[in-house]
């Protein structure tokens, strides 16, 4: 069973695959697979990442927002719609795990049975593909609802803005002064609420550049058995070929 809490890196037969390997020299294959881990876990460490931030957006936040500001009750639906999508994510990603998993575990059993011919069958039965794409959809879906939440702030907050130049000019008795200092603080909540979904959004681009890098190593992975399974075929067809025209040699 896969431990959730494990990186990919620190799993036995993902770590005795990768040796197999290396002992029958498939240093592209090496490459391609290594690469694939690595962008995997770095998904994992970026989206437990957002997920922290979120949750630290969160607690700051408080308490429900107040029918009047319009911020923060954009930035709690934003709060929802990405919590809902980054778990989406990680479910997914525990599956893709599991998957990759299983696949090293079938593959050094074949070795022991097959030899290095198992080894070229390494992403046949990864199936992980759709999940990533999958993946990626769910991330997207929170960086939009985090990039429209930050531009509707970066729109509140330079009204506010405009309001405390426009207060500064009129108001000099002590009720405009106060004015000035609630347009202030506002904004300088405003802000505050910016920054952490801006780095939230950074994480989950990061995820997605991953997913990019894990797609393109399947990818490669997949030509490479390609051109493997048409060599296997190609030597299939020479030692077909070779007793025939052996026999034929005899006959004459």
């Amino acid at each position: 069973m896969t431990d959730t809490n494990k990186t990919l890196q620190n799993e036995e037969d993902v770590q005795a695959l990768l040796e197999l390997m290396k002992e029958t020299n498939m240093v592209i294959k090496f490459k391609d697979y290594y690469d694939l881990i690595c962008s995997v876990d770095a998904m994992e460490q970026k989206l437990g990442k957002a997920m922290t931030e979120i949750q630290a957006l969160k607690q700051m936040m408080g308490q429900p927002a107040e029918k009047n500001n319009h911020v923060k009750t954009a930035v709690e639906e934003a709060v929802k719609v990405m919590n809902e999508n980054m778990n989406d994510a990680k479910g997914k990603l525990q599956m893709v795990k599991k998957y990759i998993v299983k696949n090293a575990a079938a593959v050094k059993e074949n070795f022991k049975q097959m030899g290095v011919v198992a080894l070229d069958k390494i992403v046949d039965g990864l199936n992980i593909k759709k999940m990533l794409e999958d993946i990626s959809k769910s991330i997207n879906r929170a960086v939009d609802k985090a990039e429209k939440t930050i531009n509707l702030i970066d729109a509140a907050s330079k009204e506010l803005h405009e309001m405390g130049s426009h207060a500064k000019g009129i108001f000099l008795a002590l009720a405009g002064k106060e004015q000035e200092r609630v347009v202030k603080e506002n904004g300088r909540i405003a802000k505050g609420l910016q920054n952490p979904l801006n780095n939230i959004k950074n994480c989950l681009l990061n995820v997605n550049k991953k997913i990019d890098t894990a797609l393109f190593r399947i990818e490669h992975l997949e030509r490479n058995a390609a051109v493997d399974r048409g060599k296997i075929a190609q030597r299939r067809k020479v030692k077909v070929r070779n007793p025939i025209q052996a026999s034929k040699n005899q006959t004459r």
